[in-house]
């Protein structure tokens, strides 16, 4: 029988057990099954389309892919993370599945039936009405999972800024950076997004 190693970091709000994190505040948050996951995924589709602000329906990058795919990649990368334990990923990729929502969209509240409160907590930790320079000054009050997903969101959106003025990358790879910082800090340098952000920002 493989030895079970477990050790509590309860000042960071996690525990390690054989090598994959759980999130304390994640317990709870379940896998839907493959019909609720096409519903959830679909009603952020559809925020996105049907009641998107006037000058969010596109990416910024080109004017032209959807908006959507930012989040969808989003959630597909925290999603297929191994060390993380599956109440962390479901609870991570449906955060970020809907993190643009309150900002994007005229959605005020995700749809109970659909997303586990802990759902609609993160989205709306990620939420910052003042843009860029607001989430820059007062994201590190939110709690490390949030910061994780935060850096999830950065390296998706950092992909496509080479349209970007040099300024402006330059601001967002300091931010970038500074999100690391505390990710490798809180959990460790193991995350695959961990490896991917370094590795671009090089």
């Amino acid at each position: 029988m493989a030895l079970r190693v477990e050790m509590d970091h309860l000042d960071r709000g996690f525990r390690i057990c054989d090598g994959i994190i759980h999130i304390h505040a994640n317990q709870g948050v379940e896998m839907p099954s493959p019909e609720d996951f096409e519903l959830c995924v679909q009603w952020a589709m559809n925020a996105h389309t049907r009641f998107a602000l006037p000058d969010k329906r596109f990416r910024k990058f080109d004017g032209v892919t959807p908006i959507i795919v930012h989040p969808l990649d989003c959630m597909t990368e925290i999603m297929q993370e191994p060390l993380l334990s599956l109440s962390d990923r479901i609870a991570g990729g449906l955060g970020l599945l809907t993190h643009d929502v309150f900002e994007d969209t005229s959605v005020k509240a995700l749809p109970p039936v659909f997303f586990h409160p802990r759902i609609t907590t993160i989205a709306q930790a990620m939420t910052f009405p003042g843009g860029t320079a607001e989430e820059i000054e007062k994201i590190w009050d939110a709690e490390p999972f949030v910061i994780l997903c935060k850096l999830y969101d950065k390296f998706s959106n950092w992909k496509t800024m080479g349209h970007a003025s040099e300024q402006k990358r330059l601001i967002y790879a300091d931010y970038i950076r500074r999100l690391l910082k505390v990710v490798k800090e809180t959990y460790g340098t193991q995350f695959h997004v961990v490896k991917l952000a370094e590795a671009l920002l090089a």
